[in-house]
């Protein structure tokens, strides 16, 4: 497993050792990108991962961890598994090949379908949720609490707990669209130009050269 630029390979190694599970992670991969150095920063802006995350009226963010560099790992280690058991029954090595941009494109599939099927162009809403409420952080007298309410079921019965248990009946609350519609407007936008197209791109936002 190696993921140095491109140099001693899978094609000088197999050729010495057939069985070989070669396991190259990269930053933008194999093609016009490969001798691009990838960082997890960059990637996060790149992919369109910090243009998702924060507050709408603030910049954008990038996650507290290096998210992007934990998925890849994950990815290989399914694809390097595959070959494996690919080994076990036919005694052949395989190249497995992941690159970072990919891998944050592949974990950005709800934005994507959303988008491409929807026009919705993602952006950030902080600690809410485009379609559940309330699943949030709620700022409270004593200090902030999340709730992470994912069905009307589970609405009746906080409710029932915090001593308002009409609250769950009340038309304005009662169903999950009513509730996402009454708090503070902080959703997606849609695209409206008549033409499939966002008013911008969906990720990158312009973050992130590749240079």
């Amino acid at each position: 497993m190696e993921n140095f630029r491109p140099g001693l390979g899978y094609d000088d190694l197999s050729a010495a050792n057939p069985g070989l599970v070669y396991c190259s992670v990269t930053g933008f991969g194999c093609g016009a990108g490969a001798a691009l150095p990838g960082y997890d920063l960059l990637i996060q802006a790149l992919g369109g991962l910090m243009s998702i995350t924060g507050d709408p009226d603030g910049e954008p963010q990038k996650v507290g961890v290096a998210l992007v560099d934990v998925l890849a790992g994950l990815f290989s280690t399914v694809g390097i598994l595959a070959a494996l058991t690919h080994r076990a029954a036919t005694g052949q090595g395989q190249r497995v090949e992941v690159d970072l941009l990919s891998s944050l494109l592949a974990a950005l599939v709800n934005q994507g379908s959303g988008y491409t099927s929807g026009g919705v162009v993602p952006g950030r809403m902080g600690n809410q949720h485009p379609s559940t409420a309330p699943y949030e952080l709620l700022r409270c007298a004593d200090g902030d609490l999340v709730l992470a309410v994912g069905n009307d079921r589970q609405f009746a019965a906080l409710c029932t707990v915090l001593g308002e248990p009409d609250l769950a009946h009340d038309p304005r609350f009662a169903m999950n669209t009513a509730r996402v519609g009454h708090r503070p407007r902080r959703t997606p936008r849609r695209a409206a130009d008549g033409t499939g197209t966002a008013a911008r791109r969906p990720a990158g936002r312009g973050l992130g050269r590749r240079s």
